[in-house]
């Protein structure tokens, strides 16, 4: 299979998993809020993330201050952007909430 294949397919599965998460979402939205949906959706997704975070640092073989130090340079870029994100998850959710999955 030729890159432009392979990378064409990669986009449709993509827009799929993207189309079939509205209608997971609906459903949600009809069972618990918003921000219940979103909690559980983002520590799901943190509970997965951890041991990969985990093994990857420590592959590194740095020393602890090192890892302090490494630490340190993401988390004020990591809450900006977690503040973003969820603004824009509360948002979408908000308006899944009050309307169709169609639309």
């Amino acid at each position: 299979m030729s890159a432009a294949a392979r990378s064409h397919l990669l986009l449709l599965a993509c827009a799929a998993i993207w189309g079939f998460a509205f209608v997971a979402q609906r459903l949600g939205a009809d069972v618990v809020g918003a921000y219940t949906f979103i909690a559980a959706r983002n520590y799901l997704g943190a509970a997965a993330l951890l041991p990969l975070v985990w093994f990857l640092d420590r592959r590194e073989h740095r020393d602890a201050a090192a890892r302090r130090r490494a630490w340190r340079t993401v988390v004020t870029p990591g809450i900006i952007i977690g503040v973003l994100l969820f603004a824009g998850s509360a948002l979408q959710q908000l308006g899944i909430e009050q309307t169709t999955a169609g639309n």
